[in-house]
């Protein structure tokens, strides 16, 4: 009876050790709790009394006939690349990399700051393989190719905190248009009677595809020839009058890579057919290879090229007279030029083009 008495103490005892050990046990994971809720509340708090990072944003340009970004404030998606560091040019601290604008991140004190962004177009989506250097502050897109629903800016922007982030204002990104614009105009003086049709409209020899690279300018380099489909224009005759007298009709501006017209590998070619519509001429095509130049000079650029966020329309007359004859008849292109701003000025220069 003893050694059950006794059996039931220590038993007792041991419950009772245990007990205390298990009250100790859950005192001090009380404490622990408290303390981690005390400091995840803490941080919690330190982070929403700061500032996150934030962007305005504005494209210095707009474009016409292509999906269009306007100028303005922009308010699509774009992607963001980032860093911070303790001095300019010596960064390393990831903030953003190819992430979408809705991404969080937060100010710290006392650092500075450099940002990439780009937008390719308001439908585009990301570019997987862009990239960005933050010592140089350049964004570079590998062999680009455009699309004409992708309206490719690009902007860079540095910031600098201090030891307040909470009164931090947002990073204005200023984005500019990296690529050029090209379309075509045909006019002519034949109006009743004829039908007047191009067909086959392209760009031969030209950059179709390239490595793009922005640091507050837009650059191109190795490009890859190709061509640029501008489909068909139906019957000149029956377009817009113009002041000159004559009826003209245009197809849409297309997006293409900024590059270098001397080496005249950059032509257009086309079919130019007339149908004499009950006269005694027949329908009759011609065939034309024209090489295009630019013979005028734009803002801050040198002749000959296309350069970024300009667009560049070559107008040509159609001679009804002329294209029915059985000699050959030369096509020549009045390039006119203007920025992708509604701007009224533009400048012009007639080319030489070679049949």
């Amino acid at each position: 009876m003893k050694m059950k008495k006794k059996r039931f103490v220590l038993l007792n005892n041991c419950f009772t050790k245990n007990f205390e050990n298990m009250k100790k046990s859950l005192f001090v994971l009380g404490v622990a709790v408290a303390a981690l809720s005390s400091c995840t509340q803490s941080e919690v708090l330190e982070v929403a009394e700061g500032r996150a990072i934030q962007f305005n944003t504005f494209v210095n340009n707009n474009t016409k006939a292509v999906t269009e970004i306007t100028a303005g404030s922009y308010s699509g998606t774009y992607y963001l690349f980032g860093e911070n560091g303790e001095t300019n040019g010596n960064y390393g601290t990831l903030v953003f990399n190819n992430d979408p604008n809705t991404a969080t991140a937060w100010w710290q004190p006392n650092k500075k700051y450099i940002f990439g962004a780009y937008a390719n177009g308001t439908g585009g989506g990301q570019i997987a393989d862009a990239k960005f250097s933050a010592t140089d502050g350049t964004l570079n897109f590998p062999q680009y190719e455009p699309n004409d629903a992708n309206d490719l800016i690009a902007a860079i922007a540095t910031h600098t905190t201090d030891d307040n982030v909470a009164d931090e204002v947002a990073v204005s990104l200023n984005f500019k248009h990296m690529l050029s614009q090209v379309k075509f105009t045909f006019q002519t003086k034949a109006a009743n009677g004829y039908k007047v049709t191009i067909s086959d409209l392209k760009i031969t020899g030209a950059w179709n595809k390239a490595d793009g690279s922005y640091n507050g300018t837009a650059t191109w380099t190795n490009g890859v020839e190709g061509e640029y489909d501008f489909g068909s224009i139906e019957d000149v005759a029956d377009g817009t009058m113009t002041a000159e007298g004559y009826y003209e009709k245009s197809v849409d501006y297309k997006l293409v890579i900024p590059q270098d017209l001397s080496s005249n590998n950059v032509k257009v070619a086309f079919t130019a057919s007339v149908d004499g519509l009950g006269y005694e001429a027949a329908t009759d095509n011609k065939n034309f290879e024209v090489v295009l130049n630019f013979g005028g000079a734009i803002p801050d650029a040198s002749t000959n090229k296309w350069m970024p966020q300009y667009r560049y329309n070559y107008i040509a007359e159609i001679d009804v007279t002329k294209l029915t004859e059985e000699e050959d008849y030369v096509i020549e292109f009045t390039p006119e030029v203007e920025d992708w701003a509604d701007a009224s000025d533009t400048d012009n220069g007639i080319i030489n083009p070679t049949e």
